[in-house]
């Protein structure tokens, strides 16, 4: 069902607090409506866990810190629409964090990690700047945006940047603030472009990219066959570039090829029935 936590009146004066090895386990809608910063915080005994298999909802332009001490595991969804939110303990991220214009998702002391994917136009971080360490996907904006990564990005062979682009003048960006090492995949994903041999884009910002590392793998997705981009690595950005794109006469032949297969097919279901 849906849980809202409100009422409080002044900062932290409303904390949820765990004793004993308390724990709870949200898997329907849990509103997070306090209009002054709130801590979900551990008193005494252990471990303590906030389990969100649900959707969380962080509503007001406040801040909620989940302290030291408390686990807050989501395989969920966490929307975070306003303010900042901060996980102090170790923390992964398995679901999908969904971060608004101006808005903070804030990681743990050192560096966390996101196996899931973490989309948005809002700002991923470290308390102390350090690495996130992305294992699954960064997906800049809703539609066409741009996410920024204040710290150091990490990227993993299974991680992924997803990028969409919508025309010459409309594309997403990954922002990172310090130094990248780069692996897995970056993917040009269709959001209305129709690709031009030489077009660029730039897509991920940084400040230094370090021991030469690039993306492993350069995907598309949406595109026709035959569309292929190029990961451009220069000393501040990375630029998708466009460097392959169908002949106007191949794609008259694969159209002429289809109808044909189209007209074979009419004809053998008339074959099989002559009343067709």
């Amino acid at each position: 069902a849906t849980t809202t936590w409100s009422g409080n009146t002044a900062d932290n004066n409303n904390a949820i607090r765990f004793w004993n090895g308390a724990t709870i386990h949200n898997a329907g809608t849990f509103n997070d409506a306090n209009a002054f910063a709130s801590f979900i915080e551990h008193n005494t005994g252990g471990p303590h866990a906030f389990n969100n298999s649900g959707t969380y909802n962080k509503l007001a332009n406040t801040t909620t810190t989940v302290d030291l001490g408390v686990a807050f595991n989501n395989s969920g969804t966490l929307n975070i629409d306003a303010g900042s939110f901060q996980v102090v303990s170790g923390h992964t991220n398995d679901g999908l964090v969904n971060i608004a214009a101006g808005a903070v998702y804030l990681g743990s002391n050192a560096s966390f990690a996101n196996a899931g994917t973490v989309a948005g136009n809002g700002t991923i971080a470290t308390h102390l700047n350090g690495d996130v360490s992305n294992q699954g996907v960064l997906s800049p904006g809703f539609g066409i945006g741009r996410l920024t990564l204040d710290g150091d990005l990490r990227q993993q062979a299974t991680g992924a940047v997803r990028i969409d682009l919508a025309s010459l003048a409309s594309n997403d960006l990954l922002a990172v603030t310090d130094d990248v090492t780069l692996a897995g995949s970056i993917v040009a994903r269709y959001a209305g472009y129709v690709p031009v041999v030489g077009d660029s884009f730039i897509v991920v910002t940084f400040d230094q990219r370090l021991a030469g590392s690039t993306f492993a793998n350069v995907l598309s997705e949406g595109f026709a066959a035959g569309i292929a981009f190029e990961a451009i690595y220069n000393p501040h950005d990375v630029t998708l570039l466009v460097v392959s794109v169908p002949e106007p006469a191949t794609v008259a032949l694969l159209l002429a090829g289809l109808a044909l297969l189209g007209g074979a097919a009419r004809r053998q279901r008339q074959s099989a029935d002559p009343a067709a």
